[in-house]
C-alpha cells in the first residue's frame, strides 16, 4: 500500500488502513478536550463496516481475534475503541462523569462524525457487535440510527436482563476488591481506578431501558428495527442463561441463536465462534486482487503540473518529492488503475450538480493517457 496525505495523489492497492495502530477521535466538550482511542482494519471502500463495542471492563483488545478474522477473510472495514477511562482513551476529570449514557454519546459520536463520514462505499453494510454492556449500547444506537444499521450481533445479553442475574454480576465483580487494592486491579485490567468505582453504583447504569419486578426489557429498543440479530451465549452464563436466551427469542422472533456450552462471560471469540457469526452474516468475501484505486487531494492540485503527476505515475523523473515510486511499473496494472481511476471520477463528479474543474481536467487526462499504442504486457516502461 502507498499512501501519500500531502500528495495530489494517492496510489494505493486497497485502500488499507494501518492494522495495529492506535488513533484517535476527539471529544470537544465546552472549553475541554478528551481523546477515544480505535483501532481501524480493512479498507475504505469495504462493502461491510463492523463497529465493535466492549464490555464493562472491557477494551479494544477484547476483539483481536475477531478483527483479524474479519480483515483477513471478508471485505470488511472493523473498528474497535475504548471507552473513556479504558485502555488508550483519556480519563475523566470528574469520576461522577464514567455512565452508559457518556459511553453512548462518545460511540455515536465516534460514528457519526468519523466512521461513516470517513467511508468511501455508500453502499456498505453497517453491523454493530456488542458485549455484555456494550450490546445495550448498541440497541440504543439502533433506536438513534435504526435506517442505516444493517446488522446487530449480541455477546452474552439478551432483551431481557433479570435483577438477580444483575445482581450476580456485581457481586462477581466485588469479589477480587475483597482481596486486591484498586490500584492493582486497575493495571491488571487496564482501566483508570475510578471506573472501578463507578461500575458499582447504581447511578452508573443511567440510559433508557423498561423494567417489572423480574428485571431490565430492552425489547423497545428494537421496535422499528428490520435488520438482523444474532445472539451468542453461554448456557449457564450469569447474565444470559438458555432461558434469557430463549424468552429473547420468542419477544423477537428473527433472533438467530447461537449457543456454547459454559458459564463464562461475555463469551470469549475463539476461531470457531467468529467463523460461526461471519458464516451467519453472509458476509462478502475479500476480494484476491482488489482494483488500485485512487485519491485525489483537490487541495494540492494546483503544486503539480499534469504532465508532472503524468511522468511519476509512470515512473519517471521526479516531482519535487511529493511523490514515493509506484508500487508498480507493469504496464496491466497501471493501465488497471487509470481505468478504475476514471470510473471512480465518473462516479464523484456525477455526485456533484457542477462538477469541480479540477475534477474534470484530471478526468481528461486520465482517459489521454492510454491514446497511444501501448508497450506489449508485461514489459517494464
Amino acid at each position: 500500500m502507498l499512501k501519500y496525505e500531502n500528495s495530489i495523489l494517492v496510489f494505493t492497492q486497497k485502500m488499507d488502513i494501518a492494522t495495529n495502530t492506535i488513533r484517535y477521535h476527539e471529544m470537544i466538550e465546552g472549553s475541554s478536550r478528551r481523546r477515544i482511542a480505535f483501532e481501524e482494519h480493512g479498507n475504505l471502500f469495504s462493502s461491510h463496516i463492523f463497529l465493535l463495542l466492549p464490555g464493562l471492563l472491557e477494551s479494544r483488545l477484547s476483539f483481536k481475534l475477531l478483527c483479524q478474522h474479519l480483515s483477513c477473510s471478508f471485505d470488511c472495514r472493523i473498528i474497535t475503541f475504548d471507552y473513556c477511562g479504558r485502555g488508550a482513551s483519556d480519563a475523566l476529570k470528574r469520576a461522577e462523569d464514567y455512565k452508559m449514557s457518556t459511553y453512548l454519546l462518545d460511540t455515536e459520536d465516534l460514528l457519526r462524525s468519523y466512521i461513516l463520514k470517513s467511508h468511501r462505499n455508500p453502499a456498505h453494510t453497517l453491523y454493530l457487535v456488542g458485549s455484555s454492556m456494550g450490546g445495550i449500547l448498541a440497541m440504543h444506537l439502533i433506536k438513534k440510527m435504526e435506517p442505516r444499521i444493517h446488522g446487530l450481533i449480541l455477546n452474552d445479553i439478551g432483551l431481557v436482563l433479570n435483577w438477580l442475574s444483575l445482581f450476580q454480576l456485581y457481586k462477581k465483580i466485588n469479589i477480587p476488591f475483597a482481596f486486591k487494592n484498586n490500584a492493582s486491579i486497575a493495571t491488571s485490567l487496564n482501566v483508570h481506578e475510578s471506573v472501578l468505582e463507578r461500575v458499582k453504583s447504581p447511578t452508573h447504569f443511567d440510559i433508557e431501558y423498561e423494567y417489572d419486578f423480574m428485571g431490565m426489557h430492552f425489547t423497545s429498543l428494537l421496535e422499528a428495527y428490520t435488520g438482523s440479530v444474532n445472539l451468542i451465549h453461554h448456557t449457564q452464563s450469569v447474565l444470559c442463561p438458555l432461558f434469557v436466551a430463549n424468552k429473547s427469542k420468542k419477544i423477537f422472533p428473527s433472533l438467530n441463536l447461537l449457543s456454547y456450552p459454559g458459564a463464562n462471560h461475555p463469551v470469549a471469540w475463539t476461531l470457531d465462534i467468529c467463523k460461526d457469526v461471519s458464516r451467519e452474516l453472509s458476509l462478502r468475501v475479500k476480494p484476491k486482487n482488489t482494483p488500485l484505486l485512487l485519491s485525489y487531494d483537490m487541495q494540492k492540485s494546483k503544486n503539480l503540473s499534469l504532465q508532472d503527476i503524468k511522468k511519476k505515475s509512470l515512473g519517471q523523473g521526479s516531482v519535487s518529492g511529493a511523490f514515493h515510486p509506484t508500487p508498480t511499473k507493469n504496464l496491466n496494472t497501471l493501465k488497471q488503475f487509470i481505468d478504475t481511476s476514471k470510473n471512480y471520477l465518473k462516479t464523484e463528479i456525477a455526485s456533484h450538480p457542477k462538477p469541480r474543474g479540477d475534477q474534470l481536467t484530471l478526468l481528461c487526462w486520465l482517459k489521454g493517457l492510454f491514446k497511444k499504442k501501448p508497450n506489449k504486457p508485461g514489459k517494464e516502461l
